[in-house]
């Protein structure tokens, strides 16, 4: 019998990003990419839900097109039954989408663009999907979705690799709630965890999905900033695979 807490997990993709929720039966995969080299996001996200003894999932939700958080996609879409697959509008025709939307039509799999914000239950979660708030931009990272799950009086972000000016964005567009959890963008990048978001949502547990790589992630700069707010904060390169329940484990 699962559980119909909200449970949010951070697998360990290495440099990537792959989220599951779950609440009772229903279950919803946000990003599904992480490093080639040492992590399959693909194989990792079908073995967590094949230890749940779960088969499909309500949705997989894609924030971007880039590989850290799109290049296990296909290998989901074609082991585990998805119900609808949710893209940003604008998104590049690449090799990669062509392989997802493939795996997605094989399958059977509803194809959603999001081009305003939609309300998706799971569960007794809700889950809100905000259209990319910033113009078209030719950096995907702009153009790429946001997440919040909340269930009660729990709430989290999932943002993504969304950069600061998306981040202003999103606090601007609507009144903000106060959030348990919030999953860093762009894996501790300086471009993003604005003093102003922190500032609106006032997370207690910030959860970085970051593995080994050359870009510095996460910033010394970022850490210290969550560090300022008394933000504790999980790493998926030094605790593994991370869950965060609405119930507070």
């Amino acid at each position: 019998q699962w559980s119909d807490t909200l449970r949010l997990t951070a697998l360990d993709v290495g440099q990537g990003e792959c989220i599951v929720l779950t609440s009772g039966e229903h279950a919803a995969v946000i990003d599904c990419g992480g490093s080639w080299v040492t992590h399959d996001a693909g194989k990792s996200a079908v073995q967590f839900l094949g230890g749940e003894c779960r088969r499909s999932v309500d949705a997989l939700i894609l924030t971007h097109l880039h590989a850290d958080h799109a290049n296990g996609a296909a290998q989901l879409l074609s082991r585990v039954r998805v119900g609808t697959l949710y893209l940003p509008r604008e998104t590049e025709e690449t090799s990669l989408l062509a392989e997802i939307l493939n795996a997605a039509e094989q399958r059977g799999t509803r194809i959603e663009y999001v081009t305003e914000n939609m309300e998706l239950s799971l569960g007794t979660a809700a889950l809100t999907v905000w259209a990319p708030l910033l113009p078209v931009s030719e950096d995907e990272n702009e153009n790429g979705l946001v997440i919040e799950a909340a269930q009660g009086d729990f709430e989290a972000f999932i943002l993504g690799d969304a950069p600061s000016k998306a981040e202003k964005a999103l606090i601007a567009s609507a009144p903000m709630p106060d959030a348990e959890v919030l999953f860093v963008a762009h894996h501790g990048s300086n471009t993003s965890t604005c003093k102003e978001l922190l500032e609106a949502i006032t997370p207690e547990t910030a959860v970085i999905s970051v593995g080994y790589n050359t870009y510095g992630h996460p910033t010394q700069r970022v850490l210290d900033r969550l560090a300022d707010y008394n933000i504790a904060v999980l790493r998926t390169d030094t605790d593994g695979t991370v869950t965060v329940a609405a119930g507070g484990e």
